[in-house]
């Protein structure tokens, strides 16, 4: 009786978590709006009652700063790792092409630095899905469909089919339909959104997976062709609203709603664009950029690398960075425009917000401007299609992008102004993983005792 005594004693001693018994269930959607800005839900102007509701019984923003340059790829980088460009090394939405084709996007996980919330959530043993988040081909998660588009005549719809985890895009088009995944559906700004939305309802049902990543970009798609408050982008706003629903609505079906906490984020604002100058066709004339006879980049002393708003301008030495300064201080001089399309940023006014400390300066563009990086042609574009762009310094208040978090981790509470490096942080204490060393810390929004 004694020798069971004991046993019994030393067994209650033990720690339920390590007695096996498994944490109470949580779990965490969090969604990304491509071009979220807080008016989205703060204004009577768009009519997007679930993130309204979600604002109203939880924690919202009205102003959240992104990183430099603020583009979609090194801001939802940062979403995820809590730290800035220049550490997680998502320096662009795309890789610097020194030859002047065609860039290619940093489509792969292998080119991130840092820890991201869906490998800490994993190795401590939690089950992350990933439905056409950035820079997730290859991510090791239980399921994703990677966020990987067609460039150059690839199919969108086979590239997708390689990448996402076996067998899941199949049973996704099962569920929602076989033609949920064809050519037109994949080229279509709003049937994208969609098929994205449904994608991650048939996940929560089917999965119930600890954290969702969802990854909505039809509003910046309407944004940059028709500008910052066109029609066509309230529309967006409100598709992306029912979208939204469309995935509270699947947890509510899968028995979960009580137990899961949305975060719904955004990456940048935006900037209305009436011109478009390009920078490095300067360059060109002064000698720093030779072509060949096709018009190819065949060589170069200083090249800019344009994200819309900003260009981050590249130097072989210190004399060619000063011979470029001083050519594009002069914007085209003697018939530059007026007033001056950009100005001239120095690395350490910059580096705060983590842009590439590679370059030896950056264009900031100004009002109604937009920066490309072209080589050929005209200094200031006679026709352009652009008519919004973002990539410009985050303490711009157009560029302000917007957070609501709701559920029963979330007390309510309004938050005035917040870092895009604060959320990994703040997604992490909500799961109960430990995500280290980053730059942002944890948002003061999580109830105390949540579940």
């Amino acid at each position: 009786m004694k020798k069971l005594a004991l046993v019994a004693l030393l067994v209650s001693a033990i720690p339920a978590s390590l007695a096996g018994d498994a944490p109470k269930e949580r779990h965490v959607v969090l969604v990304s709006i491509d071009a979220l800005r807080p008016e989205f839900y703060l204004s009577d102007r768009y009519d997007t009652p679930t993130l309204k509701a979600l604002a109203a019984h939880g924690a919202s923003a009205r102003a959240v700063e992104s990183v430099y340059p603020s583009v979609t790829y090194p801001s939802h980088a940062s979403i995820v790792t809590g730290v800035r460009p220049a550490r997680h090394g998502i320096l662009a939405n795309t890789i610097f092409d020194e030859h002047g084709g065609e860039p290619e996007w940093l489509w792969e996980t292998s080119f991130l630095k840092a820890k991201t919330i869906w490998q800490a959530a994993e190795e401590q043993g939690r089950k992350v899905a990933i439905i056409m988040w950035p820079t997730t081909v290859g991510a090791k998660v239980h399921w994703c469909v990677p966020e990987r588009w067609g460039v150059r005549g690839e199919s969108t719809r086979d590239l997708l089919l390689k990448h996402s985890t076996p067998g899941l895009l199949i049973e996704i088009a099962l569920a929602l339909g076989v033609s949920s995944i064809d050519s037109t559906t994949l080229q279509d700004g709003a049937k994208i959104d969609e098929f994205i939305a449904r994608a991650a309802a048939h996940v929560v049902k089917a999965k119930k997976p600890d954290l969702l990543l969802v990854h909505l970009p039809q509003v910046d798609h309407y944004a940059h062709g028709h500008g910052r408050d066109a029609p066509e982008v309230k529309e967006a706003v409100e598709r992306t609203d029912a979208n939204i629903a469309r995935i509270r609505d699947a947890a509510k079906e899968a028995g979960i709603l009580d137990t899961t906490d949305f975060v719904i984020v955004g990456d940048h604002g935006f900037t209305d664009v009436k011109q478009t100058v390009a920078p490095n066709t300067l360059l060109v004339k002064a000698g720093l950029v030779e072509l060949d006879e096709q018009g190819n980049i065949k060589s170069w002393k200083a090249l800019g690398h344009a994200h819309g708003g900003s260009m981050a301008v590249y130097a072989r030495d210190e004399q060619a960075a000063k011979k470029a300064r001083a050519i594009l201080e002069l914007g085209g001089e003697p018939r530059h425009p007026t007033p001056h399309p950009y100005r001239i940023l120095e690395p350490k006014e910059v580096e705060k917000f983590g842009a590439d400390p590679k370059a030896a300066f950056w264009l900031e563009a100004g009002e109604d401007w937009g920066i490309a990086s072209s080589v050929r042609g005209d200094f200031v574009w006679p026709k352009h299609d652009l008519r919004g762009t973002h990539g410009g310094l985050p303490t711009r208040p157009q560029l302000y992008t917007g957070f609501i978090a709701s559920g029963p981790g979330v007390r309510h509470c309004v938050i005035e102004h917040m870092r895009l490096i604060d959320e990994a942080p703040t997604v992490a204490k909500l799961m109960g993983v430990e995500l280290p060393d980053t730059d942002g810390g944890v948002l003061d929004v999580l109830d105390d005792e949540p579940y």
